[in-house]
């Protein structure tokens, strides 16, 4: 039986967390014309664009008796997690395991400099989604829960340990299909910004504060998708070479936007 909770988020709902991320994203907090120009077109973009849509959601709530020693056990379906090594479980009261995508408006008709900023902006709405979720799961757990309870971060395939190809076990604990959602032969998802993860509910004194990926409640060797991934095992060099890349590419842009 199907136990999960479908719902929407109109993206205008996302646009102040989406902005903050396409700021970090495109360095708009940089005050000269050529990023002036970008902000402004980027947000011209994002209105003309998504304007109207609706983020679509799948939630499936779950007890403390669905978590072991390294690994969930959700609806059957076993899901290997190295962050709960470092997590008392009697701390844990449980959690939401969540898929969802991003809008899906037509973007490829768009001229190309107008492309890429509306698949920046779809990046941007997948962790403004996130966000937001978690806070409207907060939000259900009432005034006096939240006081002495906590929502962690999303544990996701790819990061906290948990393996990439963990994916497949959500379309098995959801049915996707009600949102349009796909997984491929490749173990890859559809559409291309969706996500999929899982909340824990803890004991607001056993929050783990990570300052840094050394202190990852996981181990940075099992994050695949790690934002500091550059910055651990290939090093500055290439950080400063992308950056370097990135610039050029904008001015490029930017001189054939519309």
């Amino acid at each position: 039986m199907d136990c999960s909770e479908k719902m929407y988020i109109d993206v205008e709902d996302l646009y102040e967390v989406a902005d903050r991320y396409m700021g970090v994203m495109c360095g708009y907090d940089r005050e000269s014309g050529l990023v002036n120009k970008s902000k402004e077109l980027a947000y011209k973009v994002r209105t003309k664009v998504f304007s109207g849509e609706k983020m679509p959601f799948l939630i499936r709530e779950f007890g403390r008796e669905s978590i072991f020693g390294d690994y969930f056990n959700i609806d059957g379906q076993r899901i290997p997690c190295e962050a709960l090594k470092r997590i008392d479980r009697k701390s844990i009261k449980g959690g939401f395991a969540f898929l969802f995508h991003s809008p899906m408006p037509d973007i490829y008709s768009l001229p190309i400099s107008q492309m890429y900023l509306a698949d920046s902006w779809e990046t941007c709405f997948v962790d403004a989604g996130r966000d937001l979720l978690r806070q409207q799961l907060l939000d259900k757990l009432g005034a006096g829960e939240r006081e002495l309870l906590y929502i962690t971060d999303s544990l996701a395939p790819g990061m906290a340990g948990i393996p990439a190809e963990a994916v497949s076990s959500f379309f098995h604990i959801f049915d996707a299909s009600q949102i349009d959602m796909f997984l491929l032969a490749s173990g890859m998802m559809s559409p291309v910004k969706s996500f999929a993860g899982i909340y824990l509910i803890i004991d607001r004194k056993a929050v783990l504060k990570t300052a840094n990926c050394n202190e990852c409640v996981s181990n940075h060797k099992f994050c695949e998708y790690c934002k500091n991934y550059a910055r651990h095992y290939i090093g500055k060099d290439y950080e400063r070479s992308i950056q370097k890349s990135d610039k050029s590419l904008m001015k490029s842009w930017m001189q054939n936007a519309c």
